[in-house]
């Protein structure tokens, strides 16, 4: 019975427990659960049929599980086999994108032959932004929240100790409440961006709060953080998903393998107008990733939140809103920022070879048109020439 309700918790069903109300998904089991049946269907299928009989046999497999807890779900019995369907489809078509099934195959064909491939490039490219910056920033969290745990670890000892717990019992709840630890990678992200995270209303987390009341003893919860005092730790902490966004957007329009925008040195204007239209690519690109990145982060952040009771723990997370607001602004300003850094440089090398160029061709003409140089080309005028010998007395009588 736990291990049913353990893997139908993992797909969002939320279940209670005695008095305790938990509706927080365990986002790791949820995680490996995707991965397992993503890496089936990569040895064992990648068909239609494959699909249909899978998401039925999962779905009747979770009805079953429902029949055998010990816990009460809170969710209607259509809404529990349309979560466990929605998660093995997801997994199914990573699963078959991984293998690159013929009808994958023709379809990725058809598309590149309708769709004009500056529009592939401006899509493709804009994924590979999010990507970056989507690992970039989950990594950012798991380094946050790994200072936290380094930081407070005597709190979490504390209430181990408050709770009478021996070593045995220590490691357990540890490996267990580990299962929870994405979600606090992702509200350690948005504790780092400026929005914040709160565990129901009793606790808020922010760079410049931490207050904490009548929290649950859940040891996990120990390791979360104070507020920071010192103000350029916390600037840097905010400038973190700028440079995420600023090193990727940056790569982007450098890489050979993107837009590969390098400074065109010319001294025609017209040349230069038309060099400048490259730079609309990327534009384009930076809209599509910052349009993605908000919906991904809307969906992470909702995923991350949950309720660990009824009353003042009923809702444990972030708010979503301000959450991605912070966290995909911040990055749109980075993008934005390497954009117009590179079109700057853009810009400045054609105004000096310009400038090099029109200084150049004025020399010339002014050379040209000068006093002395007039004089020396005159005909008639010649170099003078001194004799250093005195004259003779017939020349004196010839002169005179």
């Amino acid at each position: 019975p736990l291990m049913e309700a353990v893997v139908l918790q993992s797909q969002g069903i939320g279940i209670t427990w005695g008095s305790v109300t938990v509706t927080l998904i365990p986002l790791l089991l949820s995680v490996l659960l995707v991965a397992l049946i993503a890496a089936l269907t990569m040895k064992l299928a990648g068909s239609p049929l494959g699909y249909l009989s899978g998401v039925l046999t999962w779905s009747g497999l979770s009805w079953i599980f429902t029949q055998g807890v010990t816990v009460t779900l809170l969710d209607p019995t259509w809404t529990i086999i349309a979560k466990a369907a929605a998660l093995f489809s997801l997994a199914y078509v990573l699963g078959s994108l991984g293998r690159r099934p013929p009808a994958l195959a023709d379809l990725i064909r058809a598309a590149h032959e309708r769709i004009p491939s500056a529009v592939g490039r401006v899509g493709r490219v804009g994924i590979q932004i999010v990507a970056v910056v989507l690992a970039s920033s989950l990594a950012a969290g798991i380094i946050v929240t790994t200072i936290w745990a380094i930081r407070n670890h005597s709190g979490m000892a504390a209430l181990f100790d408050m709770l009478g717990m021996k070593t045995g019992s220590r490691i357990l709840t540890t490996l267990c409440t580990l299962i929870w630890l994405p979600n606090i990678w992702l509200w350690g992200l948005s504790w780092m961006c400026g929005s914040g995270f709160s565990i129901g209303s009793d606790a808020t987390f922010t760079l410049w709060s931490g207050s904490a009341t009548d929290l649950p003893p859940i040891p996990l919860l120990g390791i979360l953080p104070d507020a920071v005092g010192n103000d350029a730790l916390r600037t840097t902490l905010l400038l973190v998903p700028v440079a995420i966004g600023f090193a990727a957007m940056l790569a982007m329009l450098l890489s050979s393998r993107a837009y590969r925008l390098r400074p065109v040195r010319t001294d025609d204007p017209h040349v230069f107008l038309t060099s400048l239209l490259s730079f609309l690519a990327p534009a384009a690109s930076m809209l599509v990733a910052v349009a993605v990145l908000s919906a991904a982060f809307s969906a992470l952040f909702a995923l991350s939140n949950g309720a660990l009771g009824t009353d003042r723990l009923a809702h444990v997370g972030v708010n979503v809103a301000q959450a991605t607001r912070a966290v995909t602004r911040s990055a749109a300003w980075g993008m934005l920022a390497a954009w117009t850094l590179v079109l700057i440089v853009f810009c400045t090398v054609f105004a000096t070879t310009w400038l090099r160029a029109t200084i150049r061709t004025r020399l010339k003409a002014a050379s040209k048109d000068s006093p002395e140089g007039s004089t020396k080309d005159s005909p008639g005028d010649g170099p003078r020439i001194v004799s250093s010998q005195p004259p003779t007395k017939e020349e004196n009588d010839g002169s005179n």
